[in-house]
């Protein structure tokens, strides 16, 4: 549902740039695959019905956090992100038969890319999982972190867009919305006291 989901946001908003939060490793591969048969299944608005759609995917993780069968070293690692971060002006192109080719591209993250790493070309986040409940000590803290990775600065992006693989109305991104909005409004306060 997730992958769907991101794939509908980015064809109906126009998006490019996703960065995908994952739990683990596996998640990563499972949530690349199913990005690419949503990318094949979903309807495409008319802008792009009759385009070429090529997904570009950035893993991002380190052999340790995984199984034998997706090695990574930190080298690598940081090559796929500069890479995603490079890749700023490729949103479209044309073949030399006129077809116009829309790129996408998706850096799925397992944990690397903490606090700190810039991607001001991302333009959505989307999660492929989230927690049934906020208990611990850091989840709300790290989801709302994770979705600032798309609210970055950058020349031409109007709006970020932050898909949750859950209905608006659950108790957990209800959740999640009253701590942003408490935040904010208790930021502006103080503001204004001053």
């Amino acid at each position: 549902a997730a992958a769907v989901q991101l794939a509908d946001g980015m064809f109906d908003f126009a998006l490019h740039f996703a960065y995908v939060p994952c739990n683990e490793v596996k998640e990563i591969y499972t949530m690349e695959e199913r990005v690419r048969e949503a990318i094949a299944s979903v309807q495409k608005p008319d802008r792009y019905k009759d385009a070429e759609i090529v997904p570009h995917f950035y893993p991002v993780h380190l052999t340790s956090d995984c199984s034998p069968s997706h090695p990574m070293t930190s080298k690598q690692a940081w090559a796929n992100f500069e890479a995603f971060k490079d890749a700023k002006e490729e949103k479209f192109g044309t073949r030399d038969d006129g077809t116009l080719v829309v790129h996408l591209h998706f850096i799925l993250d397992c944990g690397l890319l903490k606090s700190g790493a810039d991607m001001p070309n991302c333009d959505c986040v989307a999660f492929p999982s989230f927690p049934k409940d906020l208990n611990g000590d850091d989840v709300v803290e790290r989801i709302l972190q994770e979705a600032g990775r798309a609210t970055r600065v950058a020349y031409g992006k109007q709006m970020a867009y932050i898909f949750f693989p859950r209905q608006a109305d659950d108790k957990v991104v209800q959740a999640i919305l009253e701590y942003s909005i408490d935040n904010t409004y208790a930021d502006e306060e103080s503001d204004i006291g001053s």
